[in-house]
């Protein structure tokens, strides 16, 4: 799973708890463990992510706790 590099210091910290991806249809499953890369192509990996929880969710109905497990401590700074 590709994250950037500014979210990978968060994500070892705790910080990021949550991500939200734009796809069409699923490309995880829940239970599943995943290696969180900065590089698409690379075998090298930061950390092991494991999904526990996957649903849809528009962009205006995110709330500042939402906001807060992405990482950002605003709905500003996390748009």
């Amino acid at each position: 799973m590709l994250f950037k590099s500014e979210h990978q210091e968060l994500i070892l910290t705790g910080k990021k708890t949550a991500t939200r991806r734009i796809w069409k249809k699923p490309r995880v499953k829940i239970g599943g463990i995943y290696k969180a890369k900065l590089q698409l192509l690379s075998k090298k990996y930061f950390a092991k992510i494991k999904v526990i929880k996957l649903f849809k969710q528009k962009l205006g109905d995110i709330s500042l706790a939402d906001c807060r497990k992405e990482g950002y401590n605003s709905k500003v700074e996390f748009i």
